[in-house]
């Protein structure tokens, strides 16, 4: 039955659009498709300019929103939107290390909840680490021993002081921290690869086979399930889901297919965009994220901005490998050439780019090669925070002048990072946390 299915679902995408009457099965109830909207629709009709060095005409005007000091992160991406915004954070150079945390590798994922770090290793452990203490408070582990000698690639989120975690093994199960037990535990048989999202008492997250399941959060029960169009290849990309304020799931599957769906109430798939233009064997992504009623969306070639209606107001042919920053009117990122390029958000504008070994190499008066591929770009403190892969922190002020204000080296990061509170938290080499104001 499955099967078929699923071969029901794939011809229909292949059809390109809907009629009035047509439905997918999922679960046990139809969903329909709304009115005047392809599917499939093609995201991209040519090709764009090769992206160049600009300066920038102080006739424009950058704004950035008001600064946000967040004191929790309970769930990967911070929250519901995958939108981080204008951060406060101090960067005076102070950094300290604890001990070690664990003896295996820690997974990427890491959050922070009640002035404490939760993450998980590759072991299985669920370790809560108190910040105030320096220490461990509280580990479980789910896992029995057959699966002793298996890798754990878990994926965590908090929902009212419950740890809910999903794995690559295909268990979704939730811990009471302050009672030390089990909630409950399901396994879905096929490993999860995405981030995991909670809304009005329900879980929303996705196998690697590009289905997304709905959970019950209290319970653990399945509520429904929706088949999207499986990938041809396993790749490193996890498939990412984000929401709106309208009620909407966004989610773009690893076969590069934006999804805007009403799975709860009305169970209506909006509208879908496909993001792999040429059919690749491989699709690549940051995550997605909204914000303003605006989606964001940035693949391998390309950094594009639609709105929640699936209606596309620009995009670029952008070659990046991260997110980029949100605030007020501007979007910025690194391209894979090291090109720092700001953007206006609202009509896609180009409105500075230059290569960031240069400006460095500018700032310093040295012939400056130490930077590798870019980890990570936040804004902070009206100032562009740049991470590379081997962990320089780079500050670029977009305030007057595009100059690098300040430039540290600091450990080597495993870990996704956060900003708490003015202060940056992440794993570092050896697996100890690493906090740096």
């Amino acid at each position: 039955m499955k099967i078929i299915l699923t071969l029901f679902f794939y011809l229909v995408l292949v059809g390109c659009s809907f009629d009035n009457k047509s439905g997918i099965w999922t679960g046990t109830e139809k969903i329909s498709k709304k009115k005047n909207n392809q599917n499939l629709e093609p995201v991209f009709e040519k090709e764009q300019a090769i992206l160049n060095e600009k300066k920038f005409e102080y006739k424009n005007k950058l704004r950035l929103d008001k600064k946000i000091s967040y004191t929790n992160w309970e769930e990967q991406f911070q929250n519901k939107y995958n939108y981080v915004g204008h951060q406060e954070f101090l960067n005076q150079g102070n950094y300290l290390k604890t001990k070690k945390i664990s003896k295996y590798q820690i997974n990427k994922n890491i959050l922070f909840s009640n002035n404490n770090i939760i993450l998980s290793d590759i072991k299985g452990n669920i370790i809560v680490y108190s910040v105030d203490l320096n220490e461990i408070i509280y580990k479980y582990n789910f896992y029995k021993k057959k699966f002793k000698r298996t890798k754990k690639d878990i994926n965590l989120l908090v929902v009212k002081n419950q740890i809910i975690a999903a794995d690559n093994l295909g268990y979704v199960y939730s811990i009471n921290v302050e009672e030390n037990k089990l909630n409950w535990a399901k396994n879905y048989l096929v490993p999860f690869r995405s981030n995991i999202k909670h809304q009005n008492g329900f879980l929303f997250l996705a196998h690697e086979d590009n289905k997304i399941i709905i959970i019950e959060a209290s319970t653990g029960n399945k509520i429904d399930e929706l088949y999207t169009q499986p990938a041809k290849a396993v790749t490193s990309f996890k498939s990412n889901i984000a929401l709106d304020d309208s009620g909407n799931i966004l989610y773009l599957n690893t076969s590069g297919n934006l999804y805007s769906m009403q799975l709860i109430k009305n169970k209506i798939i909006n509208w879908v965009l496909n993001f792999n233009l040429d059919d690749e064997l491989i699709f690549n992504s940051s995550p997605i994220a909204v914000f303003r009623d605006n989606i964001i969306v940035t693949t391998d070639n390309t950094l594009g901005i639609y709105k929640k209606t699936g209606n596309r107001l620009w995009d670029l042919n952008i070659k990046t490998l991260i997110a980029p920053a949100v605030s007020g009117n501007v979007i910025v990122t690194v391209t894979k050439d090291n090109l720092f390029t700001v953007i206006d958000l609202y009509d896609g504008e180009i409105l500075f780019s230059k290569n960031l070994i240069s400006m460095i190499s500018d700032s310093t008066n040295k012939n400056f090669k130490k930077i590798k591929n870019i980890k990570k770009i936040m804004i902070t403190n009206n100032k562009v925070l740049i991470i590379s892969d081997n962990s320089y922190l780079i500050e670029v002020d977009i305030n007057n002048e595009f100059k690098i204000t300040s430039l540290k080296k600091f450990p080597t990061l495993e870990s996704d990072i956060l900003i708490i509170d003015k202060s940056f938290f992440a794993v570092g080499e050896k697996n100890k946390l690493l906090k740096i104001y």
